[in-house]
């Protein structure tokens, strides 16, 4: 058989593949205006005036004086994210494709993302909160949301809202792709609940607007796990928590240990569970710490672990919950005591509904490319940060 296979010659794509990536939404809702305030400085307040009360008035007698008062609302400037890779001069000039540009708008996508994340958290400081207990379930538990439900809770959200007072209009929520599906079908995939919304105030992602609500489809919510901890762990016991990232799928076991040793993740088990969870909720807030209790993530975790994850401990109900930023967080444990465990029923989305400029949001440095020398070598680093505060 004949061999010409030199013959054939081999093509590369004019464009690179593309990354789907999430979209942020929070511009949608978020109010901006302290940005004209704030020009310099890391905190922007907002006094809170007392309200007065009416009193009934008798002719000649006198009135009761009330006394006014103020509180001070402050929304602090903290926040500093970043990303850095270099470039060299000699990789950029035998490359078919503008490297810089290229990981420079992906680098600039995946730290708005982190901006939404952030600001879809205030979920967990809303006012009024959303859950079974509405429903004639239990409460704290997760809504089982589905076509039979759906119309009742979006329904619950003006009663929630109508119950603070909050002017019932330019209402907005996130929903994430789950959510977006059932809604879809009870109005029956109609083009005019959809389509015709998809461009709103220049955003060009996914929006539709049920029962009143501007909806915006997202995968950047957060996510709470309730790990049950009543009984010491046995050594060797873990807890995985696995979750989706730009770079692929990342997972942070966390292993309980009588000696804390070196091992990433090694949380010392205490003198009774109590002192084990504080242990284990300690790592996941200080996740950069080496201590007597524990021993520190590494690499990329430990960077997503900063952004990304907290938790709090309940001595009372035995519990460690978990909080993560910017999506689905998965859970597994092998733990020894079988009535330990991740709960299914409280694996909860917070998906956040309220008004329009309900949350405030000051952004000092938008996300942006800048470049410096590499010094003693030919290329650039291309960096990027953002600096802001939220505040709901």
């Amino acid at each position: 058989m004949n061999n010409f296979s030199a013959f054939n010659p081999e093509y590369w794509a004019k464009t690179m593949q593309i990354l789907h990536k999430k979209q942020a939404v929070y511009r949608q809702y978020t109010n901006f205006k302290g940005e004209a305030v704030l020009k310099d400085g890391d905190v922007f307040h907002r006094p809170l005036p007392s309200s007065s009360y009416v009193q009934q008035y008798t002719p000649g007698t006198d009135m009761t004086v009330q006394t006014l008062s103020s509180t001070d609302e402050t929304l602090t400037v903290d926040r500093k994210i970043a990303t850095l890779f270099p470039v060299d001069d000699v990789e950029k000039a035998q490359s078919h494709y503008d490297i810089t540009a290229q990981y420079g708008k992906d680098a600039i996508t995946n730290l708005t993302n982190t901006m939404d994340a952030d600001v879809q958290y205030e979920a967990v400081n809303a006012t009024s909160v959303i859950n079974m207990g509405d429903f004639g379930g239990t409460s704290g538990n997760a809504i089982d949301f589905n076509g039979g439900n759906a119309f009742d809770v979006f329904s619950k959200v003006f009663e929630k809202l109508g119950l603070q007072n909050v002017e019932l209009s330019n209402l907005f929520g996130n929903i994430d792709p789950a959510t977006w599906s059932v809604i879809n079908s009870q109005v029956g995939a109609r083009e005019t609940s959809f389509g015709d919304a998809t461009t709103k105030n220049g955003f060009t992602g996914n929006m539709l607007r049920y029962n009143g609500i501007d909806q915006y489809l997202t995968n950047n919510y957060t996510t709470s796990q309730v790990l049950n901890l009543a009984t010491n762990p046995t050594n060797g016991d873990t807890v995985v928590l696995s979750y989706s990232s730009p770079t692929g799928t990342q997972t942070i076991t966390v292993t309980f240990v009588s000696s804390i040793g070196t091992t990433p993740g090694n949380v010392l088990i205490g003198g009774n569970a109590d002192a084990t969870r504080a242990n284990f909720a300690g790592l996941l807030n200080n996740p950069g710490t080496t201590s007597a209790n524990q021993v520190a993530l590494t690499g990329q975790t430990l960077q997503d672990a900063l952004l990304r994850l907290s938790a709090v401990n309940d001595n009372t109900a035995n519990t460690a919950t978990i909080y993560f930023k910017g999506g689905k967080l998965s859970v597994s444990e092998t733990l020894t005591a079988a009535a330990d465990g991740f709960d299914a029923n409280k694996a909860i989305k917070h998906l956040l509904f309220g008004r329009k400029g309900s949350i405030d949001m000051i952004t000092q440095i938008a996300p942006r490319v800048q470049m410096s020398d590499i010094p003693l070598q030919f290329g650039v680093y291309v960096k990027m940060l953002g600096l802001y505060g939220v505040k709901t």
